[in-house]
């Protein structure tokens, strides 16, 4: 995201990371997609982080089915 306000709207991407560090302090996790993701954020000071995959559990979610069966 710093790269891209960068890329974007010239904001200096050191401010960038200090505005995010400043928002996700008080956190108890910060969200990440990846473990390279929360990598990337805990190389600059975000550490509580969490993988949470986007992805669907087809174990659990079966949309084919209909009524009690389906999840």
């Amino acid at each position: 995201f710093p790269d891209y306000l960068h890329a974007r709207l010239r904001l200096p991407v050191a401010a960038s990371w200090r505005y995010l560090r400043w928002f996700h302090g008080p956190a108890r996790a910060v969200l990440a997609a990846t473990p390279r993701l929360a990598d990337e954020l805990a190389a600059h000071g975000i550490t509580r982080t969490r993988i949470w995959s986007r992805g669907v559990d087809l174990s659990q979610f079966r949309p084919g089915l209909r009524g009690p069966d389906a999840y």
